[in-house]
Protein backbone atom coordinates (compact mmCIF):
# COMPACT_ATOMS: atom_id res chain seq x y z
CA UNK A 1 0.00 0.00 0.00
CA UNK A 2 2.75 2.47 0.88
CA UNK A 3 4.64 1.67 -2.56
CA UNK A 4 1.28 2.28 -4.56
CA UNK A 5 1.16 5.90 -2.37
CA UNK A 6 4.81 6.61 -3.22
CA UNK A 7 4.23 6.04 -7.05
CA UNK A 8 0.70 7.73 -6.83
CA UNK A 9 2.61 10.90 -5.58
CA UNK A 10 5.82 10.42 -7.43
CA UNK A 11 4.02 10.52 -10.52
CA UNK A 12 0.74 12.17 -10.41
CA UNK A 13 1.63 15.50 -8.43
CA UNK A 14 2.98 17.95 -10.60
CA UNK A 15 4.05 22.29 -9.53
CA UNK A 16 4.31 24.28 -12.55
CA UNK A 17 6.15 27.74 -11.45
CA UNK A 18 4.69 30.56 -14.47
CA UNK A 19 4.69 34.35 -15.42
CA UNK A 20 1.64 34.45 -13.98
CA UNK A 21 1.03 31.88 -10.92
CA UNK A 22 1.97 28.30 -9.27
CA UNK A 23 -0.60 25.85 -10.53
CA UNK A 24 -0.42 22.33 -8.79
CA UNK A 25 -2.13 19.08 -9.86
CA UNK A 26 -2.83 16.10 -7.36
CA UNK A 27 -3.76 13.99 -10.10
CA UNK A 28 -7.61 12.23 -11.04
CA UNK A 29 -8.23 11.26 -7.06
CA UNK A 30 -8.37 14.71 -5.84
CA UNK A 31 -10.17 18.11 -6.16
CA UNK A 32 -8.56 20.04 -8.35
CA UNK A 33 -6.60 23.24 -6.57
CA UNK A 34 -6.96 26.92 -7.43
CA UNK A 35 -3.81 28.57 -8.99
CA UNK A 36 -1.82 30.91 -6.87
CA UNK A 37 -1.15 33.93 -8.67
CA UNK A 38 2.19 35.17 -7.96
CA UNK A 39 0.99 38.79 -7.51
CA UNK A 40 -1.24 38.20 -4.51
CA UNK A 41 1.74 36.07 -3.14
CA UNK A 42 2.60 37.46 0.22
CA UNK A 43 4.88 34.76 1.64
CA UNK A 44 7.12 31.58 0.33
CA UNK A 45 8.41 29.56 3.22
CA UNK A 46 10.91 26.14 2.70
CA UNK A 47 10.27 23.14 5.24
CA UNK A 48 10.98 19.67 6.00
CA UNK A 49 12.62 16.92 8.51
CA UNK A 50 15.86 16.69 9.10
CA UNK A 51 16.00 13.52 7.19
CA UNK A 52 14.10 14.73 3.93
CA UNK A 53 16.27 17.85 3.96
CA UNK A 54 19.35 15.41 3.84
CA UNK A 55 17.49 13.56 1.23
CA UNK A 56 17.19 17.03 -0.88
CA UNK A 57 13.34 16.59 -0.40
CA UNK A 58 11.22 18.94 1.37
CA UNK A 59 7.81 21.25 1.25
CA UNK A 60 7.03 24.69 0.34
CA UNK A 61 4.61 26.99 1.87
CA UNK A 62 2.78 29.39 -0.29
CA UNK A 63 0.53 32.33 1.35
CA UNK A 64 -1.92 34.20 -0.04
CA UNK A 65 -4.03 36.18 2.23
CA UNK A 66 -5.74 33.42 4.46
CA UNK A 67 -5.08 30.60 2.00
CA UNK A 68 -1.84 28.52 2.63
CA UNK A 69 -1.02 26.03 -0.14
CA UNK A 70 1.87 23.68 0.84
CA UNK A 71 3.44 21.75 -2.02
CA UNK A 72 4.46 18.51 -0.46
CA UNK A 73 7.41 16.44 -1.73
CA UNK A 74 9.56 19.02 -3.55
CA UNK A 75 13.34 18.31 -4.88
CA UNK A 76 15.63 20.99 -3.67
CA UNK A 77 12.91 23.08 -2.20
CA UNK A 78 14.90 26.01 -1.56
CA UNK A 79 16.19 26.45 -5.38
CA UNK A 80 12.36 26.14 -6.16
CA UNK A 81 11.85 28.44 -3.89
CA UNK A 82 13.71 30.88 -4.72
CA UNK A 83 12.85 30.96 -8.38
CA UNK A 84 9.02 31.33 -7.24
CA UNK A 85 10.51 34.61 -5.29
CA UNK A 86 12.20 35.74 -8.19
CA UNK A 87 8.49 35.28 -10.16
CA UNK A 88 6.96 37.20 -7.68
CA UNK A 89 9.40 40.07 -7.76
CA UNK A 90 8.85 40.46 -11.92
CA UNK A 91 4.87 39.93 -11.19
CA UNK A 92 4.25 42.43 -8.20
CA UNK A 93 5.07 45.87 -10.63
CA UNK A 94 2.54 44.48 -13.33
CA UNK A 95 -0.43 44.30 -10.90
CA UNK A 96 0.46 47.73 -9.11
Amino acid sequence: ALLLVFLYRTVTFTYRLTDRAVFVDYGPLYIPTAPIPLAKLDTVSVGGSWLARRLGVGHIELRSGDRVLRLKGVRHPESFAKKVRAARALAKPQAA
